[in-house]
């Protein structure tokens, strides 16, 4: 999971997600599948969970994540795909699957000051948005890592990028409101199989 925890994503969404990541880890425990947690806010992205399948670091790794803040999506890409290649270097059987959640809002970008006002700069935004298509692009061509974006957007307009950002993944798009208790779950098992046929096939 690539999680955005800016002041956007509130409890309630954060707790869905903390619920879905523990109720995979119960399957990974019988499955012997591992689940990761990279959270991004701020200005950064940092791994709250790396891989793995015990519940009891789960708990304790997930149990005060902080919310608030902008939106540094480019990190949150870079350090989530950067965290499934040094498991693959581990563990080149694995089928990895990155399920990215988040508003798709970004305001930091990569290495330019983290206080510009990127929303409202006509040549400073565009920049920022071509290094996350760039990066999905990147990771789009990685023939071991499947993608899966959800969008916690209510309404979609301009400053909206999951649909763009699925679109250059090639991951399958869904939007958080069309998804009921549960349902994150659910959604993720199905594209997950779907990933380890196409993986063997």
């Amino acid at each position: 999971f690539v999680v955005d925890a800016s002041g956007s994503m509130g409890n309630a969404l954060m707790t869905e997600t903390k619920g879905a990541i523990l109720s995979l880890l119960l399957d990974a425990y019988e499955k012997r599948d591992k689940v990761g947690l990279v959270a991004f806010r701020e200005t950064s992205a940092e791994v709250l969970l790396p891989p793995t399948n015990s519940t009891e670091l789960a708990h304790k790794l997930l149990e005060d994540l902080p919310t608030g803040g902008k939106t540094p999506l480019i990190h949150g890409l870079v350090t989530g795909y950067q965290t499934i290649r040094n498991h693959l270097r581990r563990d080149r059987t694995a089928s990895p699957l990155m399920i990215l959640i988040s508003d798709y809002r970004p305001n930091v970008a990569l290495h330019e000051s983290p206080y510009a006002d990127y929303l409202f700069d006509e040549r400073a935004y565009p920049r920022l948005i071509k290094e996350i298509y760039d990066m999905a692009d990147y990771i789009q061509a990685d023939p071991q890592v499947r993608s899966l974006i959800i969008d916690v957007n209510e309404t979609q307009d301009h400053l909206s990028h999951g649909r763009g950002l699925a679109a250059r993944l090639g991951a399958p798009y869904f939007r958080i409101q069309d998804l009921k208790a549960g349902g994150i779950i659910q959604l993720v098992r199905r594209v997950r199989s779907i990933s380890s046929t196409r993986h063997l096939s």
